[in-house]
């Protein structure tokens, strides 16, 4: 297993009243589980590879800014890098 970080927002959940309606403060107990999958710049993959949809390079796909975050290309709308194969 390794540490990963994961953006998880607002989260709305069912909560259980602990205290009286009453009381000064409501306190509520509440239970999360959070099951994902996330994906991660592998720096042994070739940064030096051309995506099939946009042209550029693998590590453009990645915000070096942000730990290489996938924020999809830096340079157009591709979402998503796809290794251009020698073929196509």
């Amino acid at each position: 297993m390794e540490k990963l970080e994961v953006y998880l927002g607002k989260v709305e959940v069912d909560g259980k009243l602990l205290t009286d309606k009453k009381a000064p403060y409501l306190e509520y107990e509440y239970e999360i589980t959070v099951k994902g999958k996330i994906k991660k710049y592998n720096p042994e993959y070739g940064d030096d590879k051309i995506c099939a949809r946009c042209g550029h390079t693998y590590e453009k796909h990645f915000d070096s800014w942000e730990n290489y975050y996938p924020i999809g290309c830096k340079y157009c709308d591709c979402e998503e890098f796809i290794e251009k194969k020698d073929e196509e």
